[in-house]
């Protein structure tokens, strides 16, 4: 498996049972009661906001901690504001050595926005409905619901470049990932892949139940299906297996070179992990739901939202230590990663926000 996989994934918002022109889960205000007061600290420009509160249960191998303890991120601390990386929505997002990158898919855009700082730009538009998004650090690869297609273009192209048409998908893919070496994508319960550089996709799977959200392991694609199984299909191609079923409509699915991670929805939240050698636990527990939320992982924590109290989390690997990175996150339908913080769209404000990692 691979240490350095990281998933970005769109939840219910964006997800399989929206329009393709993305949803607003409501106004900024909508916090349950018992939101503590925070601010926002704006990249460009300033804005201000509630900041959530909440608590995170002992889950199986770790510990949980509430609000301000044990270095969680209190609701009222400045050093624990998420930054506005721009001040608009999106539907899917991920992060490249220099810019955080995202689609629109109801303005038809890909936008992004340095990560060392600056303003929002276009970077492609006239794209038909793009909707999921990854990148190999050079390129970023997404989904368009309205044509099928699969394209590319340099994330740090000028404006004006034509994106690239890679392949044709017989309908809307609703997942997209690569290792560095191949695209994989799926639509419906069938996957392509393509090696990067090749104008030559090929089915590694068809025929099978729906493939929610898409993760590359080694040798393996890990996927999330709606029947509430977790199942995995060698890259070479083949049939697939299933690792855990019943696993209460799980969704966002992280894979490093000793497990396997998965959100199940509901409440309590709970981060599930299967281990190469077939242990299957729960991971770590917040008391909130996560309604389809995604989930990214890095060589050493498991990040994921709550959708209730609008907060990310993250969970060390080794410990399972719990910890509230952000409040008044808003209800987060896409996430990404790079070295030193978290990224993620906010559908309620809307938003590109960032938090450093604890």
């Amino acid at each position: 498996m691979n240490a350095n996989s990281v998933v970005v994934v769109v939840g219910l918002c964006g997800g399989i049972w929206a329009l393709a022109q993305g949803c607003d889960d409501g106004p900024v205000d909508s916090l349950p009661a018992g939101s503590g007061g925070g601010s926002l600290t704006a990249v460009g420009s300033t804005a201000t906001g509630l900041g959530g509160s909440g608590t995170a249960d002992p889950g199986a191998g770790g510990k949980g901690g509430k609000g301000g303890d044990e270095g969680n991120c209190p609701p009222a601390e400045p050093d624990c504001a998420p930054e506005v990386v721009a001040e608009e929505g999106g539907t899917d997002l991920t992060v490249t050595p220099t810019h955080v990158v995202w689609t629109n898919a109801m303005t038809g855009e890909l936008r992004r926005a340095p990560i060392a700082g600056g303003k929002a730009e276009l970077l492609v538009g006239g794209q038909a409905a793009p909707r999921k998004l990854t990148t190999d650090g050079l390129y970023v690869y997404w989904t368009s619901a309205a044509d099928g297609k699969i394209r590319r273009i340099e994330a740090d192209a000028p404006e004006g470049t034509a994106a690239e048409e890679l392949a044709g998908a017989a309908g809307p893919a609703q997942a997209i990932t690569n290792d560095g070496a191949t695209l994989y994508w799926a639509e419906g319960g069938n996957v392509h892949s393509q090696p990067i550089g090749s104008a030559n996709p090929t089915v590694v799977m068809s025929g099978t139940a729906f493939v929610s959200v898409l993760a590359p392991g080694d040798t393996d694609l890990f996927f999330t299906s709606p029947d509430n199984g977790i199942y995995k299909t060698a890259k070479s191609g083949g049939v697939s297996s299933s690792i855990a079923t019943d696993e209460a409509s799980p969704w966002g699915i992280g894979v490093d070179q000793t497990a396997v991670y998965w959100i199940t929805t509901g409440t309590p939240c709970s981060v599930r992990r299967r281990t190469q050698q077939g242990e299957l636990t729960t991971f770590a527990l917040t008391g909130d739901s996560c309604a389809f939320g995604p989930l990214a992982i890095d060589a050493t924590h498991v990040y994921w939202p709550t959708w209730q109290s609008q907060e990310i989390w993250q969970a060390d690997k080794a410990t399972g230590t719990v910890l509230r990175v952000a409040g008044n996150a808003g209800h987060v339908p896409a996430m990404a990663l790079d070295a030193t913080h978290v990224y993620w769209i906010s559908s309620s404000h809307p938003r590109i926000m960032r938090m450093p990692k604890k």
